[in-house]
């Protein structure tokens, strides 16, 4: 049984949902047992109950999951063995996890014998043909402060939220038949009528924007027939219509235009104040606390930390804090991957901390809070923080940047170097660090969000990572600025300000345009240079002298419009033709085609219907830093590039094959040898450019090969990677110290991982 009532309630909720998609979805197999989108639907469901099950310890449940995932896989890979009697066996399993669960939840004992509902399923499938091997139940040990994971850690097919419903001011009388008294205290509502609400609440927002232009528009009548009245040719108009009684009606007209007016406004601020409240319960409605995910980092910490043989003191502060559904869903694996990093880069040995003057425990925090604008969120640790000189090297090393973009660059944008792709300051590849992916994956997500991550750091003394986050995605603020005759909104929190420019103030330093502001020079560029906008392909608006020019922007009186963007500490001035309004637009749902498009996060519709480009400042800022590369950097020519050749080490001929054709489908050339003294001949007659090797072999194992090739200072530089069973602590310590780059293990083998890590040792 599960001991936390919290954990009890979370699990009930999201096994129902996995269990009730089981129950539809192999009945409806059982019939079509191809069709694919109820196979993934299925396979999904008892993917995500046997991690749920595994999070609570709930070893039972995840063995009888971990089955019935297997042989729907044989499903969705298309098996021919795979049938609707094959899914048929299914149900037993499925009535042993209703039983095991109800059991964990505090219902009858279920008396299930696992191991013999498995072993009756692979007697079938066996009889059946099926090639779906039988999975045994690995034991695990369980710990304390184990938690499980929430619903929103993989949504099912058909989410649905909880929403209190009204209390009920009526109490049952005495004598009153008992189901009388019977109150739903809460109903379940469908995510998606949730979103829908959403979607209806942004669009009441747009027409209070109209309406609000149609008010501007009566009081400029009112204004217009004021001021008419006023002219001495209505004096004479209006003393000749006096003649024939029409005066009257023409005061008529004035008191109707006057009463219009006061009784729209009366009309728009009753709409703006039942609109912001409206707009207010729907977004709380979608509101989840953030310790939903906060409450799984504990554990994660500290299985990582025990790892590592590092000791980790983990904290959690602000988790009641609220954020939107989908920020919480979105914002786990981010979390995470920063988590991992902290206690694999951040956190240093014991010995290296008592020998830094730190106590022998690292400390590492998570902490949550809400301001006027955003979800702040940070994780801290005190740590070895990021040294810039370690980055700076690192991404020569790794050919991310030259000498010269490094030289012209701040000390907060080299440690931002941390979320490119295939980035790595470890010294050594495992199976989950030092690979090089991870924290762009985190960049990506936050800006997806519409967020962005600051650094705060000083070498030897800890970092912090800040995540700043959107109150909600269902709207935002923006500066509307125009370009060639189209109009462009820029996030409001990314503007720091607009000025007026003198052509005059912009001077040049190594080919890149800048002005002096607050006292420091700032780069700036034409907005429609970044946005590479076309003007034979836009409709002309106007016809102007300054359309022929080469100036970057409209001048007005002989100045230019700037608008200064701020972006994670960096500043950057975009040149626009013209700024059109601040005001509060819903975001649209865009397609796939629109997420292709560099510098554009989403759309909007303004008020005059005009479909506006929301753009996306993390993308500007990394668009002006190309402009500039481009600018003062000649363009290299390009080579040709001959196929990088791997050296494959593996005395398993079935092994040998299947690495080679991972390997040549990664488009490298591939030279086999079956141990290491075979390797050795191979290298000193081949181009290698890497080696893939196994440890154990006859004659010459891994281990021994990979200490030659150190041995010998040609090869001082050429990667090694180790591709093994062994995946001890112990064989990757004796893996480092014989020189190895990488060591990933046979268990967890992916041919991604190997892969990837080949891309970046190269």
């Amino acid at each position: 049984m599960i001991d936390e009532q919290e954990f009890r309630d979370l699990f009930k909720e999201e096994s129902d949902e996995h269990l009730l998609c089981l129950d539809e979805g192999l009945l409806a197999l059982e019939k079509n047992p191809f069709d694919q989108t109820t196979l993934d639907q299925v396979f999904r469901a008892a993917h995500s109950l046997k991690g749920a099950a595994r999070m609570l310890y709930l070893t039972d449940v995840e063995t009888v999951a971990h089955r019935c995932e297997d042989v729907l896989r044989l499903g969705k890979n298309g098996d021919s063995s795979f049938s609707g009697v094959v899914v048929g066996h299914l149900f037993p399993l499925l009535s042993a996890m209703h039983a095991l669960i109800d059991e964990a939840l505090g219902g009858a004992r279920a008396d299930i014998d696992v191991a013999g509902v498995i072993a009756t399923l692979d007697a079938a499938l066996a009889g059946h043909g099926s090639d779906s091997a039988p999975v045994e139940a690995v034991p695990v040990e369980a710990a304390p402060g184990a938690v499980a994971e929430p619903v929103v850690a993989e949504q099912p097919v058909a989410p649905e939220a909880e929403v209190a419903a009204p209390d009920e001011e009526e109490q049952a009388q005495p004598g009153q038949p008992v189901n009388q008294q019977y109150r739903i205290e809460t109903i379940r509502v469908p995510t998606k009528k949730l979103d829908g609400l959403l979607s209806q609440m942004g669009e009441l927002i747009v027409a209070r924007g109209r309406v609000s232009r149609r008010m501007v528009e009566i009081e400029q009548l009112a204004d217009a027939w004021e001021e008419w009245q006023r002219s001495p040719v209505a004096a004479a108009f209006l003393n000749q219509a006096g003649q024939g009684g029409g005066r009257s009606r023409f005061d008529q007209l004035g008191s109707m235009i006057q009463s219009l007016y006061r009784a729209s406004a009366e009309d728009m601020t009753r709409l703006e104040s039942v609109a912001d409240k409206i707009a207010a319960e729907v977004r709380n409605i979608r509101l989840l606390p953030l310790s939903s995910i906060f409450n799984l980092f504990s554990r994660l910490v500290r299985d990582q930390a025990a790892e590592q043989g590092k000791k980790v003191d983990f904290r959690v502060y602000g988790g009641d804090t609220q954020a939107d559904k989908q920020i919480v869903e979105e914002m786990k694996d981010p979390l995470m991957h920063m988590l991992r990093n902290a206690v694999d880069h951040g956190i240093e040995m014991e010995a290296e901390r008592v020998a830094r003057g730190k106590p022998a425990t690292g400390t590492l925090s998570i902490r949550a809070r809400q301001t006027a604008t955003n979800i702040v969120i940070e994780i801290c640790d005190d740590g070895r923080g990021i040294d810039p000189e370690v980055i700076a090297r690192t991404a020569l090393k790794r050919k991310l940047l030259s000498r010269k973009e490094l030289d012209l660059m701040s000390i907060e944008q080299i440690q931002a170097l941390i979320f490119s792709p295939g980035f790595s300051t470890s010294q050594f590849v495992t199976d989950i660090s030092g690979r090089g992916v991870g924290m762009d994956v985190v960049r990506n997500n936050v800006e997806r969000l519409k967020g962005h991550i600051e650094i705060d750091s000083v070498p030897g003394n800890g970092c912090t990572m800040r995540i700043l986050l959107p109150m909600t995605l269902s709207s935002t603020r923006v500066l509307v600025a125009e370009v060639n005759h189209r109009p462009y909104a820029i996030p409001a929190e990314a503007v720091n300000t607009s000025i007026h420019l003198d052509r005059n103030m912009i001077f040049s330093i190594e080919g890149r345009k800048n002005i002096t502001w607050q006292g420091t020079a700032l780069h700036v560029v034409a907005l429609a240079d970044l946005l590479e906008v076309d003007e034979r392909l836009l409709k002309s608006r106007l016809v102007e002298k300054q359309a022929q020019e080469a100036a970057p922007a409209k001048a007005e009186n002989g100045y230019l419009l700037c608008v200064v963007v701020e972006v994670a500490g960096e500043r950057f001035g975009l040149l626009v033709d013209d700024l059109l309004d601040e005001r509060e637009v819903v975001v649209k749902p865009h397609g796939s085609l629109l997420r292709r498009i560099r510098n554009v996060s989403s759309v909007t519709i303004l008020d005059s219907g005009e479909v506006c480009m929301i753009l996306n400042p993390q993308d500007l800022a990394r668009s002006v830093h190309r402009h500039v590369t481009m600018d003062s950097e000649e363009v290299e020519a390009t080579v040709e590039q001959r196929k990088q050749v791997v050296l494959l080490v593996e005395d398993s001929m079935t092994t040998r094959i299947q690495e080679k054709r991972i390997l040549e489908g990664g488009g490298y050339e591939v030279v086999t040898a079956v141990d290491g003294i075979d390797a050795m001949n191979k290298l000193v007659t081949n181009r290698i450019d890497a080696v893939v090797s196994d440890i154990v072999m006859p004659n010459v194992d891994g281990l021994e090969l990979t200490a030659m090739i150190r041995r010998e200072s040609k090869y001082n530089e050429m990667p090694v990677i180790l591709v093994t069973t062994l995946a001890s602590d112990q064989d990757k310590k004796a893996g480092l110290a014989a020189g190895a780059n990488a060591y990933i293990s046979k268990p967890r083998f992916d041919q991604k991982i190997l892969l990837e890590t080949l891309r970046r040792l190269i």
